[in-house]
């Protein structure tokens, strides 16, 4: 939004926390690449390591009350129309009814992912991140400070179509109208940034002797259906060719700290094709990640068994314009989206499904994995993208900010 918001009169500030408070991976060229002007306010954390002590080294706990002080401390000149929440650090929405109050300011919400979910409850979910315990008191603390958020914001934006659904039957007094659905955007400024940058593709090899596959994002444990079948496939090849696709799949694990076994590694084993695919765990930098997409021969979009579940990349992965191949939901938006705005080839798949059912699918779509059959070119309807791309989605969300502000 940063590039765009001022061609329809919004200004912006950032509130965020410190870079060298945060655990992850560091990436200045995504600094670079913000618009020059925009005010950037940083404030601190309990240091890792201390909070760690305290089991408690979540950047949302450790940066809770700097966010709320230097957020204060802004509000307080009174030089702010609305505060719009941008954030999976779901315990920082709490501000929202806090400023409205204190400030009298409206707040805008946009969740990237359930704050309250059943999801892990399922039978047969795998276990959620960090373990049941940690998980279910961070759902206590949710389920008990959801409902003023969601009654209090001045409209709640949503990724994905199934949430609003979802919030309306716990809230069936939220009225429609203060629900969109406007998912992850087309990064055509990024794109653009990307040609002005010099940016390495250290891991790959120059020229390499099969075809290049790439996956790029967090591998997590609701999309071992997929990635079984797709691995199942790969091994009923036989023995490779030039053709036969050589998948990498980057930046699998959030946190270089993570030391839980990898879903990849574990899952090529049991397919016996761990000698034809790559992982590198670690993320990679944005720029780096957006230059290996645009140098892949196919890129992989794989989704989750979870219909609600929109990957991020869907868009990015469009506008790198090479062929796609999307295994997803066939309930999913992802699904939808990438039929409606290209040529992607989309494998869909339900809950019910097995490893076998989707390798059959992939067969029947391409052939033997020895000499896969795509498109030679990723072909994208402009006309449908462009309410997608991140021009289309600021001045859809600008509209929305004007009406908020002005109905205040």
């Amino acid at each position: 939004m940063l590039p765009h918001l001022a061609n329809h009169g919004w200004a912006a500030e950032v509130l965020c926390v410190g870079a060298e408070h945060v655990e992850s991976a560091q990436d200045e060229l995504l600094e670079q690449a913000l618009p020059a002007g925009v005010p950037v306010h940083r404030c601190g954390a309990v240091p890792l390591k201390a909070a760690r002590a305290l089991r408690c080294g979540q950047i949302g706990y450790r940066a809770f009350f700097p966010l709320r002080a230097v957020g204060d401390a802004l509000l307080q000149k009174g030089r702010f129309d609305l505060v719009f929440f941008s954030t999976a650090i779901f315990n920082t929405l709490v501000f929202g009814p806090r400023w409205k109050t204190r400030h009298g300011v409206p707040f805008l919400v946009d969740l990237h992912d359930p704050w309250v979910t059943d999801y892990y409850d399922q039978p047969g979910a795998a276990a959620p991140p960090g373990g049941r315990l940690k998980f279910a008191l961070a759902q206590a603390i949710a389920r008990r400070c959801e409902p003023r958020v969601m009654r209090e914001a001045a409209h709640i934006i949503c990724v994905s179509p199934d949430y609003p659904t979802m919030l309306r039957r716990r809230y069936p007094e939220l009225p429609e109208e203060r629900f969109s659905v406007v998912p992850f955007a087309a990064p055509q400024h990024d794109f653009e940034a990307l040609v002005k940058l010099s940016v390495p593709t250290p891991l790959w090899p120059a020229n390499p002797a099969q075809s290049r596959w790439l996956y790029l994002g967090r591998v997590v444990p609701a999309m071992k259906l997929p990635l079984s079948g797709f691995f199942r496939w790969l091994n009923g090849a036989g023995k490779p060719t030039a053709a036969t696709p050589q998948p990498w799949f980057v930046g699998t694990k959030y946190l270089d700290t993570d030391r839980t076994r990898s879903l990849v590694a574990a899952l090529t084993k049991a397919e016996e094709v761990n000698e034809r695919v790559h992982e590198h765990e670690p993320r990679v930098p944005y720029f780096e990640g957006l230059k290996m997409l645009q140098c892949a021969d196919v890129v992989l979009v794989i989704g989750s068994d979870d219909p609600s579940y929109n990957p991020s990349k869907v868009y990015s992965v469009l506008l790198a314009g090479r062929p796609v191949l999307a295994l997803v939901h066939g309930r999913s938006a992802a699904a939808a989206r990438l039929k409606e705005c290209s040529n992607a080839v989309v494998i869909p798949f339900d809950s019910e499904d097995t490893p076998d059912d989707i390798a059959r699918r992939l067969e029947h779509e391409l052939g033997k994995a020895t000499q896969p059959r795509l498109p030679a070119r990723l072909e994208i309807h402009q006309e449908r993208l462009a309410p997608f791309t991140d021009r289309g989605m600021t001045a859809t969300l600008a509209t929305l900010m004007n009406r908020l502000v002005h109905a205040g």
